[in-house]
């Protein structure tokens, strides 16, 4: 099954998109044991065209580990773990901050994975979602730099919640 999904990088640093695979299916486990492989190796991917109800993308997200229910925002009511992340063209803000910002990264252990499932994406792309490779980003510092750093651990909260 796996032999006839296509994956194409879109970028150096990360990113692909997986075509041939029918997310709304069943996968095998040997299909989701190759989207953990893929993940780890392209860290973003892309599934165009797909057609999940709330419950398959909840199963596809399970594949990566178990889904988390976010104690501040007001989740959809099909299933307490998926938000729904909206920006209507009068809106000025952007959600999730004006910043970058990392899903769940104020939890311990942070969160490993999400998934955005995009339903309604206007024509022209409109650069509101960006992805960054930290991996990618580490190895290109110095080498004093990398050693300074790597004894570190980063501490995430939200505002005012310290």
């Amino acid at each position: 099954m796996t032999n006839q999904w296509s994956v194409t990088r879109m970028q150096s640093a990360l990113g692909a998109v997986v075509e041939g695979v029918d997310l709304s299916q069943s996968l095998t486990a040997a299909a989701q044991s190759h989207l953990r492989r893929l993940l780890d190796e392209h860290l973003v991917l892309v599934f165009p065209e797909q057609q999940l109800s709330s419950a398959r993308h909840v199963e596809i997200g399970e594949v990566f580990g178990e889904p988390y229910v976010h104690p501040f925002l007001e989740s959809v009511a099909e299933h307490e773990a998926i938000l729904r992340v909206a920006k209507e063209p009068e809106d000025e803000t952007v959600f999730g901050g004006e910043f970058w910002h990392a899903d769940i990264t104020f939890r311990n252990p942070p969160s490993s994975v999400s998934l955005l499932y995009a339903m309604d994406v206007p024509a022209e792309p409109c650069g509101d979602t960006l992805f960054a490779n930290q991996f990618f980003a580490f190895d290109r510092l110095s080498a004093g730099m990398q050693t300074m750093l790597e004894g570190l651990d980063a501490v995430h909260v939200y505002p005012d919640m310290a």
